[in-house]
């Protein structure tokens, strides 16, 4: 897959954090109990606007000044390690997604699968750039196109667990949709793919009328201690629409 081009690519992780955002809505800038000050806020606004501006640098430094205004608050982290992958740094931008997580210990958008994809490009197991490229996909507006790429990224890189997680999402019945989140569930995925693949597992059961099935799957997430909170919080939403 190819990687974004700067002068776009900071548009792109905007429209990421977007998705992510209404993915999980319980994680805002009080996540976790975590109530930033003004003037922390203001300056991690600020590194977004600049970075929106294609100034990578001055971000940077927003963000730093920020995390350290706030230093429990995942955010201006996690926005500083999406800036170093733009500037072509992935150490550096591993090492922030995990800082973000040892603030934001229950999970913080896809903080996880970020640590998990680097982690296995730096070992050589992903292509270098897997991560940047999958995470600005949120971007590709066009339904076919977007399911053409997820295609074509399962089929090159079988054991990247979040591409079958998108890929599910375009299965044309229950039956395909399961076996593409197996695909995925047997890919040794992350701690927030898995997640989300198990729910999206309960909700394709659920379509073929295994409810007893979908409600056990449910209820491990929300009982297993390593679930993230946003995939506890689906769960529980899920459970309780049954």
């Amino acid at each position: 897959m190819p990687r974004v081009p700067r002068h776009t690519a900071f548009v792109a992780i905007g429209i990421l954090t977007f998705a992510c955002s209404e993915r999980a809505p319980a994680q805002t800038r009080k996540e976790s109990g975590v109530v930033p000050t003004t003037e922390a806020v203001a300056l991690h606004d600020k590194g977004r606007e600049a970075g929106g501006r294609g100034d990578y640098a001055t971000a940077l430094k927003l963000f730093t000044d920020a995390a350290a205004l706030a230093p429990d608050w995942a955010y201006p982290v996690y926005d500083r390690a999406f800036t170093h992958l733009l500037m072509d740094n992935p150490d550096a931008a591993l090492l922030d997604y995990q800082e973000t997580l040892k603030r934001s210990p229950g999970g913080f958008f896809t903080a996880h699968v970020a640590v998990d994809t680097l982690l296995r490009e730096k070992r050589g197991e992903f292509p270098a750039g897997l991560y940047l490229a999958y995470s600005t996909l949120e971007a590709e507006q066009d339904r076919e196109r977007r399911r053409m790429i997820l295609e074509q990224l399962v089929e090159k890189v079988p054991r990247f667990a979040p591409g079958w997680q998108k890929f599910a999402e375009f299965a044309p019945t229950p039956n395909e949709r399961l076996k593409r989140i197996d695909s995925g569930l047997a890919a040794d995925p992350d701690p927030e793919t898995l997640g989300m693949l198990k729910l999206n597992k309960a909700e394709a059961l659920r379509a073929l009328g295994k409810q007893n099935e979908a409600t056990e799957i449910l209820r491990a997430i929300v009982s297993d201690p390593k679930s993230t909170l946003a995939t506890i919080s689906w769960a529980r939403v899920l459970l309780n629409g049954k």
